[in-house]
């Protein structure tokens, strides 16, 4: 895309994208919900709920967990442009490339937990596991990123 248009256009095109996808759904995803289960909300039920799940100790620990995880996700998306293009000199080519590999194993992985481990492996399992998975990949970037290695392994 930055071969036709610049950093403007990109968002452009996002935004036409999400309209058109909104406009879909609107129109072609019918409510599954029957209307007599349906509840009218309003904000002093959605504060109640909202008491109940902050008084649940386990269900606060996983937001707390999911919340930081997110976090560094987006630090590494408002940060990796930086890193590989302007520190490791990648073109923004070679790193839309990179990034798109990164997305492809973020699906696949996805996929894996939603097919493979929901019903089979305790939430608590999973979390420890993914914890310790991010933590070692951590640990391994600092590793390369201290020079020890030089450039290896980080931007072909």
């Amino acid at each position: 895309i930055l071969r036709f248009t610049d950093w403007r256009g990109i968002f452009l095109l996002l935004t036409v994208v999400g309209i058109l996808l909104t406009l879909l759904v609107v129109r072609r995803l019918p409510e599954t919900l029957p209307p007599a289960r349906r509840h009218t909300g309003g904000t002093r039920d959605a504060l109640a709920t909202m008491r109940g799940l902050l008084a649940d100790r386990v269900f606060t620990g996983h937001v707390l967990v999911g919340g930081f995880t997110f976090a560094a996700l987006f630090a590494y998306v408002s940060a990796s442009p930086f890193v590989v293009q302007e520190i490791y000199g990648a073109s923004p080519q070679v790193f839309s490339l990179l990034f798109g590999i990164n997305s492809v194993g973020l699906i696949i992985v996805g996929q894996v937990n939603g097919r493979l481990l929901v019903g089979r492996v305790s939430l608590e399992r999973a979390t420890a596991v993914g914890l310790s998975l991010i933590t070692a990949a951590a640990v391994a970037l600092l590793v390369m990123t201290s020079g020890v290695f030089g450039r290896v392994g980080l931007v072909p």
